[in-house]
């Protein structure tokens, strides 16, 4: 399972790097920096109001259908959103996709070697504080340009 976690969070990540390159062209800098800001915004208020399921259930166990919904969620959720971003931003999107791809391979092999265990994180406290940390990014951001 962590073989299938790495290589959907290094395709997920590439793709939106190299959909960034595509999309650089259309938006001046300063348009790129708000961009970053508002998907730190939007990644603040995902992670501070949408909560995972408890448990979720894979009805199936198979690794393509698992491979086919952590690769659509990684890509259209706020990671991949920062990915993008920040690969139009920096101008280097291969870095960035490496450094999304790293992030989404350790977060999601935590869960998978903790198993139950994951469930006994307190999890509000975690989603508020990386939700500050977030929407303080997208301050910073927005009031430095």
């Amino acid at each position: 399972m962590l073989m299938v976690i790495a290589a959907v969070a290094i395709a997920a990540c590439a793709l939106a790097a190299w959909l960034a390159g595509e999309l650089a062209a259309l938006l001046p800098s300063r348009q790129q920096n708000w961009f970053v800001a508002a998907a730190l915004v939007l990644a603040a208020l995902e992670v501070i109001f949408l909560d995972a399921p408890r448990v979720p259930r894979e009805p199936t166990q198979s690794l393509g259908a698992l491979a086919l919904v952590l690769f659509a969620g990684v890509f259209a959720d706020a990671s991949g959103l920062l990915v993008l971003s920040l690969s139009m931003a920096t101008g280097e999107p291969w870095l960035v996709a490496s450094g999304g791809a790293v992030a989404v391979i350790g977060v999601m092999g935590a869960a998978v070697l903790a198993g139950s265990d994951w469930e006994k994180l307190p999890r509000l406290p975690l989603r508020w504080s990386i939700g500050v940390l977030l929407l303080a990014g997208g301050a910073i951001i927005v009031f430095s340009s």
